[in-house]
């Protein structure tokens, strides 16, 4: 019931309408259904195994992939679901690393084939900062999604967070305090209440990639 409220309260939250109204928001429902996808091939292969559960994990994700580059967070997220799974005695070692090790070599190739065809990773805009206004600005990119999620006000097609120019003001010292607070707050929910571990490490393993 939990997660039938969570799925319905994001199909309607209006920070992601662009998926449905804008076509290029295509490729974040493909990544939706083919990451979750992935996800639950992850989860009954570590635990039932079996070569057809490996390569349909192997098929999916590969899928994801070519979807949407951000997909690599799975490869995130099924090293640290499976060390919960190994460390809880809730899946076998060897399965863990199989699974872990397909993934593992499917990124490898995709960002591989990435290299060959673009010559690099990604290519910046001509206007992206450096790498301290890139990292003075994920704190303040950070509270602005959260703000979003708990009150979407203000929305626009773009969005509205432009790179930090003084990575010392006093915005972006706000937006990194509050930051800590709210990884220190979900830490100690965690340590209080484990069954929040893996939600936890799905949320992380989707925001790195970004």
């Amino acid at each position: 019931l939990r997660a039938v409220g969570a799925a319905a309260l994001f199909a309607v939250h209006p920070a992601v309408v662009d998926s449905v109204a804008w076509v290029s928001g295509l490729q974040d429902q493909l990544l939706a259904v083919l990451g979750l996808g992935a996800a639950i091939a992850w989860r009954r292969y570590t635990t039932e195994g079996g070569g057809v559960g490996l390569a349909a994990l192997g098929a999916v994700y590969a899928a994801a992939l070519l979807s949407k580059e951000a997909a690599v967070g799975l490869l995130l997220f099924a090293a640290m679901d499976g060390a919960i799974g190994v460390r809880r005695r809730e899946i076998p070692a060897r399965r863990f690393a199989t699974g872990l090790g397909l993934l593992a070599i499917e990124t490898a190739l995709y960002l591989g084939i990435r290299v060959a065809v673009l010559g690099a990773l990604a290519h910046p805009f001509p206007t992206a900062p450096g790498l301290l206004g890139t990292l003075a600005s994920l704190p303040v990119v950070l509270v602005e999604y959260t703000r979003i999620a708990f009150f979407p006000v203000g929305l626009a097609l773009l969005s509205p967070v432009r790179p930090v120019v003084d990575p010392f003001s006093i915005r972006v010292l706000a937006c990194a305090f509050g930051v800590a607070v709210l990884a220190a707050g979900a830490a100690v929910a965690v340590r209080r209440r484990p069954s929040l571990l893996r939600p936890a490490a799905w949320s992380l393993a989707w925001l790195a990639p970004a």
